[in-house]
């Protein structure tokens, strides 16, 4: 199975813990590259045109700060004096 380097970006795990990649296109416009909300905005409503009945769910964004606390742990949670030993 192929593995996407740590290094690259956009890598993601869907809810079903499946990794993913995505990716930005670049979008031309004549000889320039153009990177603006509108060219975005029209291509976004190009897609949307093509396929009416097709949607995907929202992609959700980590939160900026998570602490250990926030983390999942089975058993019992580890002491400041476990953590100092």
């Amino acid at each position: 199975m192929a593995q996407i380097k740590p290094s690259v970006p956009g890598r993601a795990l869907t809810t079903e813990h499946l990794m993913m990649q995505v990716a930005l296109p670049q979008l031309v416009r004549g000889d320039e590259h153009a990177q603006t909300a509108d060219l975005w905005a029209i291509s976004v409503q190009r897609v949307r045109d093509a396929y009416p009945h097709t949607t995907v769910p929202p992609v959700r964004q980590l939160p900026q700060k998570i602490t250990v606390r926030d983390l999942p742990y089975r058993g019992a949670r580890p002491t400041a004096d476990r953590h100092h030993r």
